[in-house]
Order: C-alpha cells, then sequence, then structure tokens
C-alpha cells in the first residue's frame, strides 16, 4: 500500500468539520472558504479579506460561502439544523479530498494553481469548491470564482489537461445567472497572464469599464 493517497485519506478521514466552522464561513460572506490543512490535518475557515485563494497543494478548498448558501436552501425546506447540515457538507468535503487524492489530478495542478494566482491578483475569489471529473480519461478541474467589488459576478473556469504540458480552458462568466461571456483558449506556461487579463478584459466590458 502507497504512503500517498492512502494515508493522505486516513488523516483527513479523521479531521472533523464543526458547526461553528460552517457559521463562520457563512456569515464571513461571499469569497469564504473553509480549507483542509494537510500538514495540520484539520479544516479551517478563511475570510475573502484575507487574499488567500491558491492553497493547494498544501491546503485543499472543500466548502465555499456558495456550497454553504445552496446547503442553507435545500436546509430550509427540509427543515434541518445546523448541525445536521454541518454533517452533509462534512460528507462532501470528505469526497472531494478523495477526488483531489488522485495522483494523476495533482500531477496537473500547477497549470490551475497559475491561474488562480493570477486572478487573485485581479480580484477573483474562490466560492465553490472546484468540481473534479474525468473526461476523456483527462482529470479535469472546474473552479468557480466571485469577484470581490461585484459579488453577483461568477467566473466558471474548467481546465482540461492535453498532455506535455499543455492545456485549455473554458470560461464562462455570469452575472447571478445569466451569461455574458465565453471562451476557450489554450492554457500552458507563458499564457496564465493573458488568459488571467482576458477574464478580466471580459467583466470590466461587460460592467462598461
Amino acid at each position: 500500500m502507497s504512503e500517498f493517497p492512502d494515508t493522505f485519506m486516513s488523516h483527513a478521514a479523521e479531521a472533523v468539520l464543526y458547526p461553528d466552522q460552517v457559521i463562520t464561513a457563512y456569515a464571513g460572506g461571499p469569497g469564504t472558504v473553509i480549507v483542509y490543512s494537510c500538514h495540520d490535518r484539520r479544516y479551517r475557515t478563511v475570510l475573502a479579506e484575507q487574499k488567500l485563494n491558491a492553497f493547494e497543494p498544501d491546503e485543499v478548498v472543500v466548502c465555499g460561502y456558495g456550497d454553504i448558501e445552496q446547503a442553507r436552501v435545500r436546509a430550509r425546506a427540509a427543515g434541518l439544523t445546523v448541525r445536521q447540515v454541518t454533517w452533509s457538507l462534512a460528507e462532501n468535503c470528505r469526497a472531494h479530498l478523495e477526488a483531489w487524492a488522485d495522483t494523476e489530478r495533482l500531477a496537473g495542478l500547477p497549470p490551475v494553481l497559475d491561474l488562480r494566482r493570477e486572478l487573485a491578483r485581479r480580484g477573483f475569489c474562490l466560492n465553490w469548491r472546484s468540481e473534479l471529473t474525468v473526461c476523456d480519461r483527462a482529470c479535469v478541474t472546474r473552479d468557480f470564482f466571485i469577484h470581490t467589488r461585484v459579488p453577483t459576478i461568477t467566473a466558471a473556469v474548467r481546465h482540461m489537461p492535453l498532455g506535455e504540458g499543455r492545456a485549455e480552458v473554458r470560461v464562462d462568466l455570469y452575472d447571478i445567472a445569466a451569461e455574458f461571456a465565453s471562451f476557450s483558449a489554450p492554457l500552458q506556461e507563458g499564457l496564465v497572464r493573458t488568459r488571467a487579463n482576458e477574464i478580466t478584459t471580459a467583466l470590466y466590458r461587460y460592467l462598461g469599464h
């Protein structure tokens, strides 16, 4: 049995998500996230104003304000308590960590992290945990950001690895639920800043700047 990911998952399974962490994250508003610290083997809440948007691989975003808001809406309809919502969110966190620990996915992280950092410098914050899927044998990551100045704006960025250090991103920008811009483009070393600039430009063009 290899040390990773088996040891990683055994440690992650022992981490406890507490209701007060969920409450703090929700009260923090859009851009606030809960992360799993791989070193401390515990969950912690990070507020949007702390400007820490690119955690991996040391800290993994397992739950965001957007995830909690969606869970809250479902909880109200079902008559659930915050403790029951926390149990459900904790199950989702563990499932996300199991998918994240796929070694092939970790090998494709660098361009994902580079683009997150560039977008963070331009005011974009992760607001949901990433969607992790497999498409045509490639480990696909889809990130969801809000903009600190305009929190009704969502940027969905899908990373599709193409091999040999190359990848493609699909970007969709929404104002609440209405899409106002979308494009696909290559992503590789030397193009990360260009892609971040294009996403920011599309946002400002929509806002009339």
